[in-house]
Formats: structure tokens, C-alpha cells, sequence
């Protein structure tokens, strides 16, 4: 154990500590700091706890830092009593006094909800309270409503709500109150609009059509519920019928009818029935076409007949009459309503035509008009026989050959008038034999008759040409070919009166044509014979090819080009050449022979002058005439009797042409050459580097240009194809050129070139391809795209010879009486005469 210890105590006095009382003022509704205050006489660290809480407000923080805020809306006094300690002793209890200083609040606006039926009204009064008991007003909040409906004007705080028409559903307006200082917050009045059924609206419509036209309807209204409709016709239209199932409806007026109509109708949602609305229907008048009627009439042959055509109009009785498809035969002739109709000569059976009519704005239908024409026995129908014989020749012939019965009845040749120029001789086969009178020369015409089996009889003519064919022959079909109608070689020739044709054909004409190959023959008119020229001498046929037939004025001489080398002996250069035949004494000659005897030679596309001794040609030998060193085709001419040969297409100072020259046109005189040439050098200021057309005088030795303007302008296209007249003056020739006539046109065109005068025309401004001009120069054949024209220059007057059929490369006779084609016709080429239409001449 051990010794005992110590403690010494000291004891000191402690004081408690002291709460200090205060006073706070504060705002309502606002906070306020309040700081709690103490003292220790100790310095002792101090604790603060409240021991009474504030009646009209609450505390936050931690104590001695403490934050009041009033209650809402308080104002006046409050306090609250805390104490310290300072751990060991506790203070006597403090007092803090709180001033609450009263603030001015906003009212408060009362939303509310309110109900009534679709199409009524409702009273609302609008509410509200304030905190400070002052007195409220209210406004409406501009912008917020309603939208269905109209507020009428605020009396206090009661106004009236009326919804627009047939509207239903939820509307909405806010409002504020007001205690004369300050504004609430909005509040909403919501208004529920139930709804109430309402009547569906018809919708009246106009509607405007044309007379005897229908048009479609569509029934329209309107339901302020958006039910379905249905529509039903009330009452119908009094001029018209209704089809279709509404609201479709189609309506029809009766015919012919116009003015005004109308029908009613209704719309029903089913439940409802709308008021009857009216649609208006004008019927605009529209002119109805006249109705032509079918008829039929009967006439005896050659017997005209008078028809009143059946038309009806309901609009108008002014009609004019029209035939559409007129009668295979026959004419028409309409005068008012009544057409005759007049048979063609000898015409029997049934005919037909198609007619209308108009009232000026519309035309009828087509109806059709039966003819039926019955037969009278008719004589023959004679058709005027055309011959030519030399004068002193007599020429046998038969005239039936060309007559017809329209019937079919057999007939025979009775009697034969006497010529007044020559005797008539008939065998008993029918064949005349005509011998012109010693010394006549012109034309002898004298009748004949024919007798059918019936004993009717018909006259004839018969022309006969004494030393020239007689004009005005008609239409002629000579003879059927074999050869291209669209190879310009294959162009026949005429002698000067037309009596003579020559032509080339593959087929045999004769029976000892077996060589297959093209020939040349010609065709006589006036004994209406044929005979092959492209022989030998001696008659042997030609063992090559023979084209392009000219022949001389009165028919005697014939040259073409062949390709036989049996021809005449010694024509061994196997080439092309130009040859020509003497129908009186059967010989051939060769026109393009050298110059020094068997050589090389050749030629192609001979012309011939009038008087058979000056054939113009064209060849690429050289050997023709001395010097010829230009390598190129030239133009000569041979002088048959003379036995010369001249190359003509020479250059100004009598040297060679520069280019190749072609296509030979001699004049019938013999004095002039017209020909195509790519030459510069034959006469001075051609530099329009083209092939042009020129002519060379033999007599006077000069060469001229003759593809120019009347004012001697060079052409700026090619010319080519020329055609002389007799005496040379006049030059056609073909070109494109849109120089030499103004206005220009487009595509080739025939142009004739006045020598003497000098001028250049264009007949026509259609295009053309080939031109050939009579002896004189006045008459012009052209052959255009689609017809052969002839144009007589100096009456300034034209003609289409072929219509619709299909001719080509026209010739004429010199003295223009007669125009020559070939005719392409159901497959088969057929040379064609024609009678020059601006005769007699």
C-alpha cells in the first residue's frame, strides 16, 4: 500500500450568462435576418436555443442566426424567446419582438366551367378574391378566346357567351381581376358546346348546255354535322328527262328543244331534310343539220332526168345542194333542189351518186341517188381515121378498126363518101385504098358510114394528109415497148409533121427481129406501118444494141447510136457508133468514122438536121478530125454529102476545148449546134467554173453562151438538156441556177434563151428535168415532177397534156402540131400522140 496522496480543489465563483431582448422589423411576405444576442461575464464560448417560436411565421437557420419569414399574406407583430447557456448555466429567457409591416397583394382570378347547347347562349360571371378586401373588376384577355363563339360586353363581372352558327365543342377564353392597383394571374373559362342536330343545306347551281347535248350534274350541299348526305329529285325538269343515280345526274333535253328548265332537289343527313334548292338549266339554240334522204329515178339511154333532192331542215328552208360523188359517166347539174342528171353518151345500166346538202353553217349527211337508165339501141360510134400518103401514092386502110358498138352489135362499113381530091376504092373485105388526085398536095376529108345489126347507122371522117399528116389526130396509143421509160436514151423522135416516129424497143416488131438486143424502128401513121431501121445496107440485123433515134423532117433519114459492129464493113473499134439510115434507099452509113480511115472513132447521141445531111454528135475519139489533143469528150458535126467532119466545141482561138462537151441539139436548118460543155475556153469571160450551154453558129463560125441571164450574168448552177428551134433563135435548156430568172426557185427549171433579142425566161416556175421546143420556138414541152406541160409562149398560156397518167420525155413534131411520149401505163411502156390542144395549126 502506499503512502496517501494530495488533491487540492480550488473553487472559483461562476456568474450566468445573459440573453439580450431586441426588436426586428420585417415586410409581409418577405424575410427577415434576426440575429440572436447574448453576454457571460465568463467569456465563456455561449449556445442559443429558442425556446418560443414566432406565432405568425416561421424560422430557419441556426441559432444565433436565424431567418422569419411571416406567414402568407401576415402582417402586424410577432415575437419569439430564446435563452444562452455557456454550458454550465442557462440566461434568463430573452424576447425578440418581430414588426411585420404590411404589402399591398394581387387578387386572385377564379377559373370556372360552363355548359350549353349548340346555337344557344349562356350568362357567365367572371370571379375572383383579394387578400386585402378591395373591390375586384375584370377584363378579358385580348387574344385568348373565345374562337367558337362571341362574348358579349363585360356589365360588371357577368357577360354573355353566344357560339357562332351550328359550331360545337370546347371553347376558351382567360381573364384577370383587378383591385384597382394590381392584375391576378389569368384564369380560363371553359365553355362546353354540346351539340345539337342541324338540317343539311341543298345548294342551288346553274347549268348551260347546247341544244339536243346532254350534261352531267352533281348534286352539292352542305351539313353542319358532316354527316353524309343523301339527295332525292324533288321535281323534275318539264323539258328534258334525268338519268343516273344521284348525286350524278344526267340530263338530256328534248329534241331540238332550247330555252330554260329547271328541277329541284333535297339533301338529307338521314335524320333531317334540307330546304328544295333549283337547278337552272339554260338550253342554249344550236342550228341542226339538214337530213338528206336516198331517192332513186329512172331515164331512158341519152335521155337527161330531173330528181328533186329530199332534204329536210327543222332550222331553215335555205339550202344549197352539193354532189359529192358524182356518176362514174355523165354530168350534173344542180339548180336549187332539183338535180339533172344526163347520161354519157350510149350509157345504160345503173349509176349511183353521193350528194349533201348545207344550210350555210352545217352540212346534211350523204345520201345516195339511184340511177337506172335503160337501153335504146344505138349505132356505132365512129372514131375519125387520121392517114398521110406522098402525093401520086396511094394508101390502103380500113376505118371499123378504131369504131365501136356501145351495144356489142356487130356492125359493117355501108358506104364511103367520094374524096373530093383523090378516088376511093373499097374491097370486099373492107380494106379502102385512097388515090389522091395527080398534083394534090394538103388535106382530103370525106365521110363514111357504119351500120349495126340492128340497121342503126353512124358517119364517119376520114383525114388524109397528101404530103403531110393531117392535125388534130386524136390521143394515139402507137406502140407497146420494151425498154427503160426512165433511161432518156430511150426518148423517141417525130418527124416534122408527126407522121413519122422513131423509137427504140427490145421487143420484135417484125418477125425477122431475132437478134434480142434493142432496136430502132419506125413507126408511119399515115399507112400505119412499122419497120425496123437499125439494119445494114443489105437488111442484116444489128448484133449489138441500137438507142437514141433522131429522125429527119419528112421522115427519111434516121440516126442513133449502136453498139453492133455489123452495121457497115470495117467497124472493127468495138465502140459506140453513130450511124445513119435512108428509109427510101435502105442504106447505113457511119457518121463518126476518122479522119483517116479505120480507126478508133465512135460516137453517141446523134441529132439530125432537117434536110438529113448534118448530124451533130458527141464522141471522146481522137481521132475524128486533126489535132483533137484534149483528152475529153467533144461535139462534131458531119456533112454527109461533103464528107467532112468538124469538131465545133473548140475554144475561141480554134484550139482545143479545155473540158469535155456533150450533149449535141442541131438546129433543123442545119446553121446552129447547142450543146453542154464543162469548157472554160470557148468564149471569153466564163468563170463560173460549171458546165454551161452554148451555141455555135457554123456559117458565122462564133460560139455564144446561151445558159445566162437577160442581162448576160453567167448561171451559178450547171445548165444542161438544150433544145433548139429550127432558125437556132431560141435555146431551152435545164439548170438549178437561181440567177438567171427572178424570183429564184428551188430544183431544176426550164429556161428558153432568145439569141436575137437577147432574153432568158422561165415559163414556169415549177421544176422540171427536160424541155424540147417545136420548130419555131413557141411551143414548149416540159417534163415536170408529176405531168408533161406544154406551154404556148407567145399566148403566155399552158396545158397538162397527161393529167394523171404517167408521161415522159416529151418531143414535138416541128410544125408543134403533135407532142410524143413515152407512157409508163399498168406495167407496160407505150409510146403516146397527142394533138397539140392550142390547134388547129
Amino acid at each position: 500500500m502506499s503512502e496517501p496522496a494530495t488533491i487540492v480543489l480550488h473553487v472559483i465563483a461562476d456568474a450566468a450568462p445573459v440573453a439580450t431582448d431586441d426588436a426586428v422589423a420585417a415586410t409581409e411576405d418577405q424575410p427577415a435576418a434576426i440575429a440572436l444576442r447574448g453576454s457571460d461575464s465568463d467569456d465563456t464560448a455561449l449556445d442559443f436555443t429558442v425556446t418560443v417560436m414566432p406565432q405568425h411565421g416561421t424560422l430557419s437557420g441556426t441559432p444565433p442566426n436565424l431567418s422569419y419569414l411571416p406567414a402568407l399574406d401576415y402582417n402586424g407583430d410577432d415575437e419569439l424567446t430564446f435563452v444562452v447557456s455557456d454550458g454550465f448555466r442557462s440566461s434568463a429567457p430573452a424576447t425578440i419582438a418581430i414588426h411585420v409591416a404590411p404589402v399591398d397583394d394581387a387578387p386572385t382570378a377564379a377559373p370556372q366551367t360552363v355548359a350549353l347547347d349548340e346555337d344557344g347562349s349562356v350568362t357567365i360571371t367572371l370571379a375572383g378574391s383579394d387578400v386585402d378586401g378591395d373591390a375586384l373588376s375584370f377584363q378579358i384577355q385580348s387574344g385568348s378566346g373565345p374562337f367558337g363563339g362571341t362574348l358579349s360586353p363585360l356589365v360588371g363581372a357577368t357577360m354573355t357567351y353566344t357560339p357562332r352558327r351550328d359550331f360545337n365543342g370546347t371553347d376558351s377564353f382567360r381573364f384577370v381581376a383587378s383591385d384597382g392597383r394590381l392584375l391576378s394571374q389569368a384564369a380560363t373559362v371553359t365553355i362546353h358546346v354540346a351539340p345539337v342536330p342541324d338540317p343539311p343545306t341543298a345548294f342551288d347551281q346553274s347549268v348551260s348546255l347546247n341544244e339536243d347535248a346532254t350534261t352531267t350534274i352533281r348534286l352539292s350541299g352542305t351539313d353542319p354535322d358532316f354527316d353524309t348526305l343523301r339527295f332525292a329529285v324533288a321535281s323534275g325538269p318539264q323539258h328534258g328527262t334525268l338519268s343516273g343515280a344521284p348525286p350524278v345526274l344526267t340530263y338530256t333535253p328534248g329534241h331540238d328543244f332550247n330555252g330554260s328548265d329547271s328541277f329541284t332537289f333535297t339533301a338529307s343527313d338521314g335524320t333531317l331534310t334540307s330546304a328544295p334548292a333549283t337547278v337552272s338549266l339554260q338550253i342554249r339554240a344550236v342550228n341542226d343539220p339538214p337530213v338528206a334522204q336516198n331517192a332513186s329515178a329512172t331515164t331512158a339511154e341519152d335521155t337527161p332526168v330531173t330528181i328533186t333532192l329530199p332534204v329536210t331542215d327543222v332550222d331553215s328552208s335555205s339550202l344549197t345542194y352539193f354532189v359529192q360523188i358524182p356518176p362514174s359517166d355523165g354530168s350534173t347539174t344542180l339548180s336549187g333542189g332539183n338535180l339533172t342528171y344526163t347520161p354519157a353518151l350510149n350509157a345504160t345500166g345503173t349509176r349511183s351518186l353521193t350528194y349533201f346538202a348545207s344550210d350555210g353553217l352545217l352540212s346534211s349527211n350523204v345520201a345516195t341517188v339511184t340511177l337506172q337508165i335503160t337501153p335504146i339501141n344505138d349505132g356505132p360510134i365512129t372514131t375519125d381515121d387520121y392517114l398521110a400518103t406522098d402525093p401520086g401514092d396511094p394508101v390502103t386502110f380500113t376505118v371499123t378498126g378504131n369504131d365501136v358498138d356501145p351495144e356489142g352489135d356487130p356492125f359493117h362499113l355501108d358506104s364511103v363518101e367520094n374524096p373530093a381530091h383523090g378516088t376511093i376504092d373499097m374491097a370486099a373485105d373492107g380494106h379502102l385504098t385512097y388515090t389522091p388526085d395527080d398534083g394534090f398536095t394538103g388535106i382530103d376529108v370525106f365521110g363514111y358510114t357504119v351500120v349495126d345489126s340492128h340497121g342503126a347507122a353512124t358517119t364517119g371522117q376520114i383525114h388524109i394528109g397528101v404530103g403531110s399528116f393531117p392535125p388534130g389526130a386524136p390521143i394515139e396509143t402507137i406502140a407497146t415497148v420494151v425498154a427503160d421509160p426512165n433511161d432518156r436514151s430511150n426518148a423517141p423522135s417525130m418527124s416534122e409533121d408527126g407522121r413519122y416516129i422513131a423509137f427504140v424497143t427490145a421487143s420484135a416488131l417484125v418477125p425477122e427481129d431475132t437478134n434480142g438486143s434493142t432496136d430502132v424502128y419506125v413507126y408511119d401513121r399515115g399507112h400505119r406501118s412499122v419497120a425496123r431501121v437499125s439494119v445494114a445496107s443489105h437488111g442484116d440485123q444489128a448484133n449489138g444494141s441500137s438507142v437514141h433515134p433522131q429522125i429527119s423532117a419528112n421522115g427519111r433519114y434516121i440516126v442513133f447510136d449502136s453498139a453492133a459492129s455489123n452495121l457497115v464493113t470495117g467497124d472493127g473499134n468495138a465502140a459506140s457508133d453513130v450511124f445513119r439510115h435512108d428509109r427510101v434507099t435502105g442504106e447505113t452509113i457511119r457518121i463518126s468514122v476518122p479522119f483517116t480511115g479505120p480507126g478508133v472513132g465512135g460516137g453517141t447521141m446523134p441529132t439530125i438536121s432537117d434536110d438529113g445531111n448534118l448530124v451533130a454528135f458527141s464522141s471522146t475519139a481522137f481521132d475524128l478530125v486533126p489535132n483533137d489533143a484534149n483528152g475529153a469528150s467533144d461535139v462534131f458535126v458531119r456533112d454527109v454529102t461533103a464528107g467532112t467532119t468538124t469538131r465545133i466545141s473548140g475554144s475561141t482561138t480554134g484550139s482545143d476545148g479545155d473540158l469535155a462537151s456533150s450533149d449535141a441539139m442541131i438546129s433543123g436548118d442545119g446553121r446552129h449546134v447547142a450543146f453542154s460543155s464543162f469548157a472554160t475556153n470557148l468564149i471569153t469571160g466564163d468563170t463560173n467554173n460549171l458546165i454551161d450551154v452554148f451555141v455555135r453558129d457554123l456559117a458565122a463560125a462564133t460560139t455564144v453562151r446561151a445558159s445566162v441571164s437577160s442581162t448576160g450574168g453567167e448561171a451559178n448552177a450547171a445548165s444542161s438538156s438544150p433544145s433548139l428551134s429550127r432558125d437556132g433563135r431560141f435555146v431551152s435548156f435545164v439548170s438549178p441556177a437561181t440567177n438567171l430568172v427572178l424570183p429564184a426557185g428551188s430544183g431544176n427549171r426550164v429556161y428558153v434563151r432568145d439569141t436575137q433579142a437577147p432574153t432568158t425566161i422561165r415559163p414556169t416556175a415549177t421544176s422540171a428535168i427536160w424541155g424540147r421546143l417545136s420548130g419555131d420556138g413557141r411551143y414548149l414541152a416540159e417534163l415536170l415532177s408529176s405531168s408533161v406541160m406544154l406551154f404556148d409562149r407567145f399566148a403566155a398560156t399552158s396545158a397538162n397534156l397527161s393529167g394523171n397518167r404517167t408521161w415522159l420525155w416529151p418531143v414535138m413534131s416541128s410544125n408543134g402540131r403533135y407532142v410524143l411520149v413515152v407512157e409508163t401505163r399498168a406495167g407496160s411502156v407505150v409510146l403516146t400522140v397527142a394533138a397539140n390542144p392550142f390547134g388547129p395549126l
